[in-house]
């Protein structure tokens, strides 16, 4: 999957104004490990990419380890960023993205897979 999302970030990257950051740190990797062990392996090769995005149209952040360390996670959740307008994204154990309500903490939108999102990303900054 590792060159799959590097080939799709590149992909958005072509498309639409993004922001990348270096690879994340091992330190910083093994302190997440040790808080979120059910994280799914899309996290971690996102992360060996770049420690964090910013999908500046529509907005849309991917947390950097540390950004994810800090925010909250419900349940066996991960955290995983938020929409421009508010909605936090998580990741649950099978690394399926989890789109949840600002305001009333309901679950929104949900996609197999971290690739998926992405893409439904690129093709809505098309619109």
């Amino acid at each position: 999957m590792y060159l799959a999302l590097y080939e799709k970030l590149l992909q958005l990257e072509r498309e639409m104004p993004m922001s990348f950051a270096p690879p994340a740190a091992a330190e910083d990797l093994a302190a997440f490990r040790q808080r979120f062990p059910q994280a799914p392996t899309a996290l971690y090769e996102l992360w060996a990419i770049s420690d964090g995005v910013e999908i500046n149209i529509p907005g849309t952040v991917l947390y950097g380890v540390k950004e994810a360390l800090a925010a909250p996670a419900p349940g066996d959740w991960v955290p995983l960023g938020h929409m421009s307008f508010g909605d936090p994204l998580y990741l649950d154990p099978n690394g399926q993205v989890l789109q949840i309500d600002h305001e009333d903490g309901s679950l929104f939108l949900t996609w197999p897979c971290l690739l998926d999102f992405l893409e439904d990303e690129r093709e809505e900054a098309g619109q």
